[in-house]
Formats: structure tokens, C-alpha cells, sequence
């Protein structure tokens, strides 16, 4: 394997580098916009995500093609640009599907999905795309030195090099490298598989059921929920432990963030989920914003009940950091 990092390839830190400043342009756009349209924003609950999906699409779709000579702002920053073999810049066509490699992960990334769709083998497709993807990408954008070539570029036979420079004999990629991404596509697939069991999967069935009971709830646009064990130490070295379960309910007015609605939620929340009515915390946070994938704004405030009552003093114990969507 030819290892050697060819002039024309542009190199690892630059692709990073530009990608970095495009990333903070899509985001400064989102909250400017926020600023305009939070409103709508936030009744788009879950499918908030589309919108960043599709400013993401269109801004490496359009700029990374012929349109503007292959070069998004940061590419341009770092005077490097997508090409093809020949070292011509590629259709919007071309450039679209390379960007979907990146906004159709993206999007499903901390998308909200309904319990059905958890259920059936959607799941494993949903797995191996985000997972599959993300994991592909970065492993050949570190590892194939050769051509720096990620998982986008050799679905498009696309190169990312430096603008100003010739163009040069590559060598082929490491054919190993094929047999590494089809692995990790492979393992992301199967991940559900590994991770489940007889026990789990009565957890899970029990956290859905849980869930379900708050989604129901006119002003509640999503919800999660999760139970656990924290354990922690204290000032002397005395290791302590506690059952604990969380939940989370987004809601539709930041009207309802006060101490009644989180009573209410943890009433129906107790009387639907064992766990909750043994556990020794329930922590209930009540949030309400938008998440546009490139810009998210929340505001969220958590209730801590022990023995079926609201705590209020700030000394007790802090809530675990744990989340199970």
C-alpha cells in the first residue's frame, strides 16, 4: 500500500478544516433564521431535522459542484475544491448524491422515531446508515492515505485536492480497506442484535409502554424514557448507589414547564411503569424549543421526586446524565 501523501490530494487537516468552517456557516444560518421563524420552528416538533437536511443538501450539493467550481466557502478558505479523475468539477447531480452520503446520516442522527418503527426492521437499516456511515467515512478519510478518498468520494469516484496544484498519478486504494467498510456496515446492521436480550428487550418493551403513555398527552409533541443504576462516590470514599428513572417530555408551550405539569407526568408516568413507583429518584424534565439539525434551541428545567414527592432543595442529589430514546 502506497502511503505517501501526494501534493494534489489535499491533505487530512484541510478537508477537517474546511468542513469545520462550513459546519459554522449552516449553523449561523439556522440562527439567524431561528430568529425569524422559531415559532414554526418549534411546531415542527421531530421533523424539525428536515429542515438542517435539506440547508445541508443543497449547500454541498450546489457548492461542491460545477455551480461554484466544486468549492464550499470553507473549501475555499483552504483553497481546495472536489474534482473527478480528469480534475474537472462534477455535476449538481453527481454532487447531491455524494452529499446525501452525509445529510441522510446527519438527519437520521438524533431523529426522534417513533415505537413502531423501533420495533420492526427498520431498525436495523436505520443502524447500519447512521452507524454504517458515520463510521465509514471517518475511517477512510483517516486510513486511506493513498487518496483520501471517504466512503462519498469512492461512491462517486470523486477527489478532494488542493485548487492550484497538477494533477497526479494516484495509486490504487488498499483493497483491504473495502473489506474493513463492508465489516463495519456489517456489525452496524447487526447492532441491535447484540445489544438485545431475553431481559433487555422486557426493559425496552416496558420503557416504549412507559413512553407511550406521556406521547398520548395533547401537549406533549415526544417523549423518552429511561431507568437505570447511578453510582457515585462520596467526599470520605463510601461508594453509593440508586435506582433511578428519567423521562423527558417535550412540549408544545414552554407555558406547561412549571411544577404541576411535571406532577401530573410523573403521576401518569408511576401508574404506567413499575420502575418508576420502585425506584428511590424520578427525575422529569419538561423541555421546549426546536432542533433544526444545524441549530437547536431548548428551553428545559428538571424535576426531582423522591417517595412520590417534588424535591426543591438543591443540595440533594444530582440527576444522573442518561438518556434511552
Amino acid at each position: 500500500m502506497n502511503t505517501l501523501n501526494f501534493p494534489w490530494i489535499a491533505s487530512f487537516w484541510a478537508r477537517i478544516g474546511a468542513f469545520t468552517l462550513d459546519w459554522a456557516i449552516l449553523a449561523s444560518t439556522g440562527f439567524f433564521l431561528s430568529l425569524l421563524l422559531e415559532p414554526m420552528f418549534v411546531s415542527l416538533g421531530p421533523w424539525g431535522r428536515l429542515v438542517g437536511f435539506v440547508m445541508a443538501l443543497t449547500y454541498f450539493g450546489c457548492l461542491n459542484s460545477s455551480i461554484a467550481k466544486g468549492q464550499t466557502l470553507g473549501k475555499k478558505a483552504l483553497d481546495i475544491r472536489v474534482v473527478d479523475q480528469n480534475n474537472q468539477c462534477i455535476k449538481p447531480s453527481v454532487s447531491f448524491f455524494r452529499s446525501s452520503f452525509i445529510a441522510i446520516p446527519f438527519a437520521l442522527n438524533g431523529a426522534q422515531f417513533s415505537s413502531s418503527i423501533l420495533n420492526s426492521p427498520l431498525l436495523y437499516l436505520i443502524s447500519m446508515v447512521i452507524f454504517g456511515f458515520f463510521l465509514s467515512l471517518a475511517y477512510l478519510l483517516v486510513f486511506n492515505k493513498a487518496t483520501r478518498q471517504s466512503l462519498h468520494d469512492l461512491a462517486t469516484g470523486t477527489y478532494v485536492v488542493n485548487a492550484h496544484d497538477n494533477p497526479q498519478e494516484i495509486s490504487a486504494i488498499w483493497k483491504p480497506h473495502y473489506y474493513i467498510v463492508f465489516a463495519i456496515f456489517l456489525v452496524s446492521a447487526l447492532s441491535p442484535i447484540f445489544l438485545a436480550s431475553s431481559s433487555n428487550q422486557i426493559k425496552i418493551e416496558q420503557l416504549i409502554s412507559a413512553k407511550n403513555s406521556l406521547v398520548i398527552l395533547p401537549d406533549v409533541s415526544y417523549a423518552t424514557v429511561a431507568s437505570g443504576v447511578h453510582n457515585a462516590s462520596d467526599s470520605d470514599g463510601n461508594d453509593t448507589s440508586f435506582n433511578y428513572v428519567d423521562a423527558k417530555a417535550y412540549l408544545t408551550s414552554d407555558s406547561a414547564i412549571n411544577d404541576d405539569r411535571a406532577k401530573s407526568i410523573y403521576s401518569i408516568l408511576n401508574a404506567n411503569f413499575n420502575s418508576a413507583a420502585s425506584a428511590d429518584y424520578v427525575f422529569i424534565t419538561l423541555l421546549n424549543g426546536f432542533d433544526i439539525g444545524v441549530w437547536s434551541k431548548w428551553k428545559k428545567l428538571t424535576f426531582q421526586f423522591k417517595d412520590g414527592e417534588l424535591i426543591l432543595d438543591e443540595d440533594e442529589e444530582p440527576a444522573p446524565e442518561a438518556d434511552l430514546e
